[in-house]
């Protein structure tokens, strides 16, 4: 949702680098994070080494985006550094979201607030939500000042899973009135049980229905496409963002349809059959209506 959302409200008029530290499922790849942490920096460095030998005014908007343990990778760079860190590569901008609870520099700028109130904007230009509401809660101009946004769902597991939680009480299950958005009511802290039933709740909190852009757990496509605008400072009217959604929503939905099917044609011959139904019926609970291999091809194309 990021980079298309760049690449659309850009006009094209824009590059994007990344890297896969692990082949591994997010959940197996905790032991990488030190890794991935050297290599983003590495990549970074050599970013700023090259913006660095060009004329300023021939600099183009340097801008970083970090998805769960990507964001946890690409924040750690900045690990005692505070809010210099990004300014000191005078990043632009950046946006991260469902940020992991064992994020350190995330910690040192969140400091000694407590979760029970709407945290201000800062240290700097930073804003740590509690809930994409608190986001939103912000005045234009307070979010007009803001160029480094971590952002997080209120009901998000992965913010909220450490191993503390197995022998001391969590901040977000704290008194009930004191409770941040999207912490459960009612649910009291217990040793162990609540460890197992967070680790639970986080290999649950993403189940994307593709081309449905929903709030909650760790999905952010809904909230990602304007983040990305306001906070990268890019142009783009209300109505032209709505057909940028569309497009987001049509294209994921596409992708998806194009890739199961494509799998399923590959199925042994004695089995094709089979795959082909189950995924007719995946598709069809999709789109909200029963569709056939000749309806599929064609919201594939």
């Amino acid at each position: 949702m990021a980079t298309e959302t760049l690449e659309y409200l850009t006009r094209g008029d824009c590059a994007s680098a990344c890297i896969q530290y692990s082949v591994l499922p997010s959940a197996l790849s905790l032991n990488r994070v030190h890794m991935g942490t050297r290599q983003t920096r590495m990549v970074v460095n050599g970013i700023v080494e090259r913006l660095l030998a060009r004329a300023p005014e021939k600099r183009p908007k340097f801008v970083l985006f970090g998805e769960s343990l990507g964001s946890q990778v690409s924040q750690e760079m900045f690990r005692g550094q505070g809010i210099t860190g990004p300014a000191g590569i005078s990043l632009d901008a950046a946006v991260w979201i469902g940020t992991p609870n064992a994020t350190k520099w995330r910690a040192e700028l969140w400091g000694d607030r407590t979760v029970s109130q709407v945290p201000p904007v800062g240290p700097g230009a930073v804003y740590l939500s509690r809930a994409v509401r608190d986001w939103r809660g912000l005045s234009p101009e307070q979010r007009a000042g803001v160029r480094y946004l971590l952002l997080q769902n209120g009901d998000d597991p992965i913010p909220k899973f450490g191993p503390e939680v197995v022998w001391r009480q969590p901040d977000w299950l704290g008194p009930q009135a004191g409770r941040p958005p999207g912490s459960p009511r009612g649910s009291q802290w217990q040793p162990v049980v609540t460890f197992f039933a967070t680790f639970l709740d986080m290999q649950n909190a993403l189940t994307p229905t593709p081309g449905q852009f929903d709030e909650g757990g760790h999905d952010y496509r809904r909230e990602t496409p304007e983040a990305v605008r306001q906070v990268f400072g890019l142009q783009a009217s209300d109505e032209q963002m709505q057909r940028v959604q569309k497009s987001l929503r049509e294209r994921e939905l596409r992708f998806e349809i194009q890739r199961d099917w494509d799998a399923a044609q590959s199925a042994p011959e004695d089995k094709r059959a089979e795959a082909e139904e189950k995924v007719e019926k995946r598709i069809s609970d999709w789109i909200g209506h029963e569709v056939d291999a000749e309806e599929i091809k064609k919201l594939a194309e």
